[in-house]
């Protein structure tokens, strides 16, 4: 590969990538680090890359460049476990600018198989191209470490505020439920019998009427307050809330995308929770504004400490 750029002090790219296994990091890549002070990185070595600066990404440049060619080549299907692996490189390299375009490009790019001429073009609205969760939050801490509030917000609408990505989450919680709930009228049925042959008052066509409907009541009436408890659960919440009217199953599917915008509004805001409402900035009235248009309400007064 030519290179695009001119590479600085003799280092290349591969030196560079090949330097990582001799470095020590000290946690997941996908959590948040604490900032070095500068002193420390001049003491650091220079072959081990943990905090990326302006001048390094300059030598990681070709090879970012070159996996993004990589994926929106039109014969390149991206993969779940690509695009997992391009979020680490861009989380090794602590730029995550190109993350929501790549994110685009799995959900949306026509590509065509190799030795063939006909164009695929997926559906977007498919829960199989639904952003993985586990790569859609490694993404999101990358965007909060650079402390790029509009590319967080462009990493949510194209991961977790997807059509895509709550019907991923429908089909793989709810499914089980429904099978489940579907199995519940013949249990039902079964312990009905068998509740009705161990008594002799009623005719057994009567009792197996009445023990059928009790049980089957008790069973919607208990599955009725369980979904209620779980779709109203709040203790979770920090700063982001839905907004009053907002339907329970529109709660429970946009739980990801409301903890999402919470996560970035921890980020940014005051830690001292008697401090939280009195931030101030562009950024944060972007933040605000968006997390209004999403149904949700950013530091409501009326959950907030001493406000009850």
């Amino acid at each position: 590969m030519k290179p695009k750029r001119q590479r600085i002090s003799g280092t290349s790219p591969t030196s560079a990538v090949l330097s990582l296994d001799e470095c020590h990091h000290p946690g997941p890549l996908r959590s948040p680090q604490p900032p070095v002070r500068s002193s420390q990185l001049h003491s650091a070595p220079a072959s081990c890359p943990q905090d990326i600066s302006e001048h390094d990404k300059v030598v990681f440049a070709p090879v970012t460049d070159l996996a993004f060619e990589l994926i929106s080549h039109p014969a390149t299907f991206i993969s779940p476990k690509v695009l997992s692996a391009y979020v680490t490189l861009q989380s090794v390299i602590k730029d995550p600018t190109p993350i929501p375009a790549v994110f685009s490009f799995y959900a949306r790019k026509s590509y065509i198989p190799p030795g063939t001429a006909k164009v695929i073009s997926p559906n977007a609205n498919q829960t199989v191209n639904a952003v993985p969760r586990d790569v859609a939050d490694a993404a999101l801490s990358i965007a909060i470490e650079a402390k790029d509030m509009a590319l967080c917000l462009d990493i949510i609408d194209t991961s977790y505020a997807l059509p895509a990505f709550r019907r991923a989450k429908l089909i793989r919680e709810a499914t089980p439920m429904a099978i489940l709930a579907s199995l519940m009228p013949p249990v039902a049925y079964v312990f009905g019998d068998i509740l009705a042959r161990y008594q002799d008052r009623l005719d057994y066509s009567h009792a197996l009427g009445f023990s059928f409907a009790g049980i089957l009541a008790y069973i919607t009436f208990t599955a009725g307050l369980g979904f209620v408890a779980v779709t109203t659960a709040n203790d979770q919440m920090a700063r982001v809330t839905w907004a009053v009217g907002t339907p329970l199953r529109l709660r429970w599917l946009r739980e990801e995308e409301r903890a999402a915008y919470d996560r970035v509004a921890q980020a940014w805001g005051f830690e001292d929770p008697v401090k939280r409402g009195f931030e101030e900035g562009e950024a944060w009235e972007l933040l605000r504004e968006v997390v209004f248009r999403k149904n949700m309400i950013l530091d409501n007064p009326d959950l907030m400490d001493g406000m009850e």
